[in-house]
Order: structure tokens, then C-alpha cells, then sequence
């Protein structure tokens, strides 16, 4: 891809995600009421992690395409229940937002992104919902509905020379390609 192009290309991300980072918060603000439209809040939710997930995939940050996919199954698991979003989910997207700002914010200063944030607050929403899973009886529709493995995650990320994660890097097998280990990704310190 031509170097200008990809500049370009980066520069409406950083603008869109800031948009996007944005209508997240606003939107886990109106779940935490108890009056709000939490259905509207999930729906707007999905449409705004499908974008930024596109998004992301346009410029190669694929740590944020494959986190979004991640958060993309957890709020479709909430589909039809949207009463059931829980105060842990809530935080998680909190911490899934502060760090989308960090990986934005770093893309505008020219640095290379730190994705360790993102990739420990993805595995601990993965855990979560295998907890729950396990919890109730059912699948994961993490694990069992999405297809994080059908790409090797070599790409390389935007601003810098550095591999994406793969989905092999959120599991128990090794470490981050982003160097993080695995008691960080499973949410240790």
C-alpha cells in the first residue's frame, strides 16, 4: 500500500475512532441507567464495534479488528436480554474505551501503539463469558461463534513494523506477539 494513501487512511481513523470511542461511552452510559434504552444502547453498541472493526482492518491494527470481534459477540449474546447486562461487562467496556484512547491517541503522536491494554481487557471479557457459559450450562458464543484463527495476524500495524496479535495469542498457548505474557493477557500483574 502506498505510504501517503496509508497517512491518509490513518488520519480518518483517528478521526472516526474518536467519534466511535465516543458513542461507546455514551452508549455504557446509557445502560448503567435504569431507565435507559438499553436496547437501543446494545444496537448501537454492535453497529459501532462492526464499524471501528472495519475500520481498524483498513489501516492493519488488527488487535483492535480482532478485540472488536470479541466485543462484537459478547453484546450479541445480550441480544433479546439486554436487562441482563452486567455491572462486570460495563467496567470491561469502560476499560476496552480508556484503551481504544490509548492506541488512537498514540497513532496521532506517531508512536507505536500499545496494545497490551486492549489485549488483557479482550481476554478477561473472554474469560468472563466462559465463566458464564459454564455457569449456565450453555456455549460461549465467543468461543464457539466467532473465528478469530482463520488468519495467521501477521499484518503489520499501522504506525510502525511491529506483528499484530494473532487469536492464539489470547489463549493459554505462549505469548503476545506485542510481548505481553500470558499472566497479563488472563488479567494477572
Amino acid at each position: 500500500m502506498d505510504a501517503d494513501f496509508l497517512k491518509r487512511l490513518q488520519e480518518a481513523f483517528i478521526e472516526e475512532a474518536h467519534e466511535q470511542i465516543e458513542t461507546i461511552r455514551s452508549c455504557l452510559n446509557e445502560l448503567e441507567k435504569d431507565d435507559g434504552n438499553k436496547v437501543q444502547a446494545v444496537e448501537s453498541l454492535l453497529r459501532t464495534c462492526h464499524s471501528l472493526k472495519g475500520s481498524a482492518r483498513a489501516v492493519n491494527l488488527r488487535v483492535i479488528e480482532m478485540t472488536c470481534q470479541i466485543v462484537e459477540a459478547r453484546l450479541v449474546s445480550y441480544k433479546g436480554s439486554e436487562h441482563k447486562v452486567n455491572r462486570l461487562f460495563l467496567d470491561r467496556m469502560n476499560d476496552y474505551a480508556d484503551g481504544l484512547d490509548q492506541v488512537v491517541h498514540s497513532l496521532e503522536v506517531a508512536e507505536e501503539p500499545s496494545v497490551q491494554h486492549l489485549e488483557r481487557v479482550a481476554a478477561a471479557m473472554t474469560q468472563d463469558e466462559m465463566a458464564e457459559a459454564l455457569r449456565l450450562g450453555t456455549s460461549s458464543p465467543i468461543i464457539l461463534g466467532t473465528d478469530l484463527g482463520a488468519d495467521s495476524g501477521t499484518g503489520s500495524r499501522a504506525g510502525g513494523t511491529g506483528t499484530a496479535a494473532s487469536s492464539a495469542d489470547f489463549g493459554a498457548a505462549g505469548s503476545a506477539s506485542s510481548g505481553t505474557s500470558n499472566e497479563a493477557l488472563s488479567g494477572a500483574t
